[in-house]
């Protein structure tokens, strides 16, 4: 477990180099340098998002994804939760690759 907050666990299997985002009933998966561009995208769309009422009538965001066809939505404590475990999990692989886990 290299994150966990709130809805948001993020993994990492060192048999198949794998890094994993568990959030709710989507799980997405990622090489490392695929993890690295992603966590860097979301990185940079902090500060630009824009919520808005969804048809339930909780308030949300929504995060595009590489496929048009799939976005992920959140939350404001589930957003807060989502970016501090993919900063977390970035200090953590930096600190293991440092120490020669990775």
């Amino acid at each position: 477990m290299l994150s966990s907050n709130g809805q948001t666990h993020i993994t990492y299997c060192p048999s198949c180099k794998t890094y994993y985002i568990w959030q709710d009933s989507t799980l997405l998966s990622f090489d490392g340098e695929h993890f690295q561009q992603f966590a860097n995208g979301v990185h940079t769309y902090k500060g630009r998002e824009k919520f808005f009422t969804c048809p339930d009538g909780v308030s949300r965001m929504m995060l595009p994804t590489p496929l048009p066809e799939l976005a992920l939505t959140f939350t404001f404590p589930e957003w807060g939760n989502f970016i501090l475990s993919l900063e977390e999990a970035r200090y953590i692989t930096e600190i293991y690759q440092m120490v020669g886990q990775f």
